[in-house]
């Protein structure tokens, strides 16, 4: 918004595709904040970086409390989880904003923390969500009480595509570890090495870092599949009409069809033969 001004139209098209996914099942909506409105930041600007002001935490933390609220009263949409800043180690041309650990410890312990108890706002929140799988913009926050009390999952992206391990001090406070974005591979939509690619991440998430959560950016591009840059699982070429499916998507839809929410991780042989990797996992409704 303009300071003071909530404009609940400006995210019409994102609005309508959550309502879709919702009639069509889906239940859980996490929402991630890549820059705070440009009349809070230090930069004034919602590009190119720029810190949260410090004279502007509580009306940002009413802010991320209210569009939940928001969300909910104007469109029907419950927002399960939201995180305070998406990729805080990164400073680009499109919206971004930094963070330090300090900055994130005195913003959920004195701010977010209390202002979501006082609106009655049962979203959770996950941080810090940097550029790869790491946590150390977390540390302050998981270390002070007052602060951690208020966080559930510690987040972050994994463009390094290296050999994630777990997050020690998120486990040993029994807090969830999200992957909670990754994208990029081939552009030829039927190149299964691509897909077999991801299947083995998605396999070293969950059985070797612990990872509760693994998401993917982005759904759906409008463009034939050779003219992009390989996010998509899905390809809509417009311009002849037709969709084209990218082989990960059945990769990423095997684990998240089988492996459904609640299930638990039991014991397997992670590598029982070259070239081959397993976990196995347990509804605890049915074992």
């Amino acid at each position: 918004p303009t300071q003071g001004n909530w404009d609940w139209n400006v995210d019409a098209g994102q609005i309508w595709e959550m309502q879709q996914a919702q009639q069509r099942g889906v239940s859980t909506f996490i929402s991630s904040a890549w820059s705070e409105p440009a009349w809070m930041k230090t930069n004034n600007s919602v590009i190119n970086g720029g810190h949260l002001r410090r004279d502007q935490y509580q009306a940002y933390a009413d802010y991320l409390a209210r569009y939940v609220i928001g969300y909910k009263n104007h469109f029907g949409l419950k927002i399960s989880a939201i995180s305070p800043s998406n990729e805080p180690n990164l400073v680009s041309t499109y919206q971004t904003n930094e963070w330090t650990a300090a900055e994130f410890d005195t913003f959920m312990k004195s701010y977010l923390n209390p202002t979501l108890k006082k609106l009655h706002v049962a979203a959770q929140v996950y941080l810090p969500e940097e550029v790869t799988w790491a946590d150390d913009l977390a540390s302050a926050t998981l270390s002070d009480p007052a602060a951690s009390v208020g966080v559930s999952a510690v987040a972050a992206h994994d463009y390094a595509f290296g050999s994630p391990t777990p997050f020690a001090d998120a486990q040993a406070q029994g807090k969830h570890q999200w992957m909670s974005e990754v994208s990029g591979g081939s552009t030829d939509p039927g190149d299964i090495s691509d897909a077999l690619k991801w299947a083995y991440e998605i396999q070293s998430h969950l059985s070797t870092a612990n990872t509760n959560s693994w998401d993917w950016w982005i759904g759906v591009e409008p463009h034939a599949p050779t003219s992009g840059d390989g996010q998509a699982l899905i390809y809509l070429d417009t311009a002849n009409n037709v969709y084209t499916p990218a082989k990960r998507l059945f990769s990423i839809g095997n684990f998240s069809r089988f492996i459904r929410p609640g299930y638990v991780r039991i014991g397997a042989t992670d590598n029982p033969a070259t070239g081959i990797y397993t976990s196995a996992y347990k509804n605890p409704q049915n074992n």
